[in-house]
């Protein structure tokens, strides 16, 4: 998903309201979408944002995919709209995909 994808997405979104999955931006990469501050997001939300979803380290498939100099990181997102929570959020191994699964449970208003 790109940076106006996300902006599209979110224009149209009505609560509740959920966007899952590969984002293709990182944390700290240099142009990534802003998202309304009344969104959740559910790494932050359990304090896992430095836990990253690509992982270069951890993953060898990761690594086989990777451009030359890629960092690992978060591209992979639960993000909720206003009114819908989460009581779980995990990162799971794997090695069977460059991206490792995140796994939320959501709570619905």
């Amino acid at each position: 998903m790109r940076r106006e994808q996300i902006a599209l997405v979110l224009a149209e979104a009505r609560s509740p309201a959920l966007i899952v999955g590969d984002t293709n931006f990182g944390d700290r990469d240099p142009v990534q979408p802003e998202l309304p501050s009344a969104w959740t997001d559910a790494a932050w939300a359990f304090h896992q944002q430095e836990r990253p979803t690509y992982d270069m380290e951890g993953n060898p498939l990761a690594r086989q995919t990777a451009s030359p100099g890629e960092a690992s990181r978060r591209l992979d997102r639960f993000l909720a709209s206003p009114g819908v929570g989460f009581s779980a959020y995990a990162v799971q191994g794997c090695l069977d995909s460059d991206h490792q699964p995140i796994i939320a449970t959501i709570v619905l208003p």
